[in-house]
């Protein structure tokens, strides 16, 4: 027979791995809720993207698409699109996206994308602004977290 104190040890040691576990299965019910609780800004800027294009007729409506699908308030986000002087479609392919109100097409003489950008610019009006390439992707909470 083992001594009071050795009983003592094995229980203190079995209540300390026994309240390990119940916290462990308790983190593990409640992380996908835990993960959702992020704190989301009451104040949303309004946001302008530009996406200067050259010849990009292939990828330039996946990305407006990828931009329109952004969780961020619709009206405060602003997709400026700039053709600069592109030899193929991707004009066409810009101007499907002519009556959304979130859109707005520039055309513009090739000078190089940092021109298209310039140009951009100086039509803005939102009081943040970011800009992409016309084949970028974009995961629908990038804004939020930006």
């Amino acid at each position: 027979m083992g001594s009071i104190s050795s009983y003592l040890v094995y229980f203190v040691a079995f209540l300390g791995l026994y309240i390990q576990v119940f916290f462990f299965v308790i983190f593990l019910e409640k992380r996908k809720e835990l993960s959702e609780k992020k704190d989301k800004p009451n104040y949303f800027p309004t946001f302008g993207i530009i996406v200067p294009c050259w010849n990009e007729e292939i990828t330039v409506s996946k990305t407006i698409l990828s931009l329109l699908n952004l969780e961020y308030p619709k009206d405060k986000l602003k997709i400026f699109v700039v053709d600069d002087g592109s030899t193929d479609n991707t004009l066409t392919q810009m101007k499907v996206f002519e009556n959304n109100p979130q859109v707005q097409i520039y055309t513009k003489v090739n000078e190089g994308t940092p021109e298209a950008l310039n140009y951009a610019l100086t039509r803005m009006d939102t009081d943040l602004v970011s800009s992409i390439d016309a084949d970028t992707i974009l995961e629908k909470e990038a804004v939020l977290h930006v």
